[in-house]
């Protein structure tokens, strides 16, 4: 009976531990969902609108949902070409490359324009992505205090990045020497991508955090 007993304990600690780990690889699938196939294109929608929301965004067939003022969706991913985003049934059509990262705004007035972003993979830093969505024509990001520029002259309705150590950092936007508007503080994380965009116009712009993320959806 004691040989019998250890046998039955022996399966048990390894029959469980198999049903662990399948259940742990089950919840780790569900947690990080799909990769996107090689050569995949990825796009997301930031609405610029201060005030108005997109209740419906889509492209090809993937829903990106209900995106707020001054607020972004994730990225979905999906074959390159010749699409349409569909946004409250507006159809906006975009040409999107393999291996490339694009961001459709939508500003007030109905305005859309079509940036791509920078592609990163560099598990040791974190990339900040600056957007000038105001009516200022040229902005500059520099630390709260002054002292250091990040990324200088962004231009009107675009964007310019640059790769940071991992850090808690205050910001603020910058015409020249004149502080325009300072963004909540933010923990940079290594191998993520981080957005910042200047929304509004100059005598009241908002500066938006974004950490980017990609969709699970197939």
């Amino acid at each position: 009976m004691r040989i019998h007993a250890k046998y039955f304990l022996f399966f048990i600690l390894m029959f469980g531990g198999g049903v662990a780990s399948l259940a742990q690889a089950a919840g780790e699938g569900a947690l990080y969902g799909p990769e996107a196939p090689a050569g995949s294109a990825f796009i997301r929608v930031f609405n610029g609108q201060i005030n108005l929301p997109v209740k419906e965004a889509s492209i090809a067939g993937k829903e990106m949902g209900e995106v707020d003022p001054i607020t972004s969706s994730k990225y979905v991913f999906l074959d390159p070409g010749a699409l349409e985003v569909d946004l409250d049934g507006k159809k906006h059509p975009v040409t999107l490359e393999k291996d490339s990262y694009y961001t459709l705004i939508l500003l007030d007035g109905g305005v859309v324009k079509l940036v791509k972003d920078e592609a990163f993979d560099n598990r040791r830093k974190a990339l900040v992505s600056f957007y000038n969505l105001t009516n200022v024509d040229s902005l500059d990001l520099k630390t709260s205090n002054e002292k250091t520029a990040i990324l200088e002259s962004v231009s009107q309705l675009n964007t310019k990045n640059r790769q940071v150590n991992a850090v808690k950092i205050s910001v603020a936007a910058f015409e020249g020497d004149q502080k325009l508007a300072e963004a909540a503080p933010m923990n940079l994380e290594r191998g993520k991508v981080f957005s910042l965009f200047a929304c509004g116009d100059k005598s009241s712009p908002k500066l938006v955090w974004v950490e980017s993320q990609v969709s699970s959806q197939i």
